[in-house]
């Protein structure tokens, strides 16, 4: 895998948003590594600069700490990228995790969820779009979840956040392919980052950030349009868009009860 990666992605120029830590900081590890030119950020400065650092000792690195909420700061990580580079790949990857059960729903929060998960993707896959139309060529990836193909017990903001990636970027692939610019969803299910570390509910068939992040890779160099992972979360989940609502709503709740005595309230990951 990593030969056919390597010949893929050498030399290629690559956005990745989210890059200071889980699976973001997978990526540009692994993309150094196969010597492509790198454009990186992240909102936590800290740990951003430690990545760039990494990457810069075995191949060409740029970034800059921007919130992907704030267009103006996209703009000027943009300028900070050598002219003469082409980005032919953006990877939309910054995201949070969360949850907000209706019976102690939070506007705040959900509002934050889908500002970062919905507004910062597509800004972040927006930024280089225009140089992608001039040359007809390039391939925007965002990353969406498996907690998108239903709405999930308690975590109303974050699923639905996902589910609106998986449509915009439905869209923009139809829109884009008559320019040759390629479009793919990747839907994970659980990765072992920061963002999972929690106990507010299960968390089967988890990967590592690592191993993720070649499937990711892999996803990509195929070109595929959608592509979901773990397989037994992806099958489960295939299985559970077409359960009639009766029975999602005998089953779901099982699999994750809630207690009474123990509310769930709302919080980020």
């Amino acid at each position: 895998m990593d030969m056919v990666l390597e010949r893929f992605f050498k030399g290629k120029a690559v956005f990745i948003t989210g890059a200071g830590s889980g699976l973001g900081k997978s990526l540009a590890i692994k993309l150094s590594e196969y010597n492509a030119k790198l454009v990186l950020t992240d909102k936590n400065e800290k740990n951003l600069k430690e990545v760039i650092e990494g990457a810069s000792k075995i191949c060409q690195c740029v970034g800059a700490p921007a919130d992907v909420r704030n267009y103006q700061e996209l703009l000027n990580l943009k300028n900070k990228v050598p002219k003469e580079w082409f980005i032919e790949i953006s990877i939309a990857n910054a995201g949070v995790g969360g949850i907000n059960p209706a019976d102690h729903f939070s506007l705040e929060i959900d509002q934050a969820i889908m500002g970062i998960n919905y507004f910062g993707v597509v800004n972040s896959l927006h930024l280089f779009l225009a140089e992608m139309k001039s040359l007809r060529r390039g391939h925007l990836v965002g990353i969406s979840s498996l907690a998108s193909i239903r709405g999930l017990p308690s975590a109303s903001s974050y699923s639905a956040s996902k589910a609106a990636i998986n449509n915009c970027l439905e869209s923009w692939r139809l829109d884009l392919a008559p320019q040759n610019i390629n479009v793919s969803c990747i839907r994970p299910g659980f990765i072992k980052t920061p963002m999972t570390n929690h106990d507010a509910f299960p968390l089967p068939f988890m990967v590592s950030s690592e191993e993720a992040a070649k499937l990711v890779l892999l996803a990509i160099a195929k070109n595929l349009k959608v592509y979901s992972f773990p397989w037994p979360m992806g099958f489960l989940s295939f299985i559970n868009k077409f359960l009639p609502v009766w029975a999602y709503d005998f089953i779901l709740p099982k699999l994750s009860p809630r207690d009474p005595k123990n509310p769930l309230l709302p919080r980020i990951f």
